[in-house]
């Protein structure tokens, strides 16, 4: 569901790269089914980065407690 933030964000990846914008939002499910923001970068959906992140740091967790005690 759209929060009210959405509809004022821009509605392709073009149009946010021109606005200089990160996200975008189109309203449309992802391949997982998620209706969120989608990164304009790499257009992605924010969710499956999110738990993409998360899994990856379970699997990997002497990789990240390296990384937090720099």
């Amino acid at each position: 569901m759209a929060d009210s933030h959405n509809t004022l964000m821009p509605s392709s990846a073009k149009e946010a790269k021109e606005r200089g914008e990160k996200f975008y939002f189109t309203g449309v499910p992802c391949k997982h089914g998620h209706v969120a923001c989608r990164v304009a970068k790499k257009i992605a959906c924010v969710e499956c980065l999110r738990l993409y992140c998360r899994k990856y740091r379970e699997e990997n967790p002497e990789r990240h407690r390296a990384r937090d005690r720099k």
